[in-house]
């Protein structure tokens, strides 16, 4: 048998020990951490409501206590053999809503080597084990390297990326001075003006200068 770390529930006569019900106080109950106090004493309360409906009555308290008698006592064997079944189908209702409600434990009910009820983790749920994967998914991220989704493979460069990212924009081509407005500054097209000669840009003819002295007066 495998060895697990479980919670066994343990049991309790009642109704002066025709019936049986689950111990909800846990002080005697070892928990082994699966489980607080709390959710332990709710989950079994909730099961107990449950085989509630199957506990003998006050007349099948009457038949037994006719003991020495043989038909009450047969009568007596009819009933509770009855409510040991309706015990045994509220039981495994029980457990199957607390295993629906429970997704990370388990309750199961136990026939060998004894009639127990037991809960334990699921699984894949212990929580050591969950430590070592989490520590294994967190030494992955970190010896990923950084921006590792935003490389791209230098083949695919080419591909992904405009020239004009890489290079400097080109140079302006110069437009044929046919396609240039007439009032369009030449910038490219155009050859700059030929220089004047010192002699007309800067002095006056020498007719001209001694016209103007005789018209002021100066001559």
């Amino acid at each position: 048998m495998k060895n697990r770390t479980r919670i066994v529930v343990p049991t309790r006569p009642c109704q002066a020990g025709m019936f049986e019900k689950f111990e909800e106080d846990p002080y005697d109950v070892e928990l082994h951490g699966i489980m607080t106090n709390d959710e332990f004493t709710a989950a079994i309360q909730a099961l107990n409501n449950l085989i509630k409906k199957a506990r003998p009555g006050k007349v099948d308290g009457a038949l037994l206590a006719a003991g020495p008698l043989m038909v009450p006592l047969m009568v007596w064997g009819v009933r509770h053999s009855s409510q040991m079944k309706k015990r045994k189908k509220h039981l495994q209702v029980g457990i199957a809503e607390f295993n629906a409600n429970n997704p990370t434990l388990y309750m199961r009910w136990n026939r060998k080597p004894k009639s127990i009820l037991t809960i334990e983790r699921r699984e894949g749920q212990d929580p050591t084990a969950m430590a070592e994967a989490q520590f294994v998914g967190d030494m992955v991220i970190q010896a990923m390297p950084p921006h590792h989704n935003n490389q791209v493979a230098p083949n695919a460069q080419p591909y992904m990326t405009a020239p004009q990212s890489q290079h400097a924009p080109p140079a302006q081509a110069p437009m044929p001075s046919s396609h240039v407005a007439p009032n369009a500054p030449q910038q490219y097209t155009m050859a700059p003006p030929p220089a004047m000669p010192p002699t007309q840009a800067q002095f006056p003819p020498a007719s001209h200068a001694t016209a103007a002295e005789s018209s002021s007066g100066l001559v």
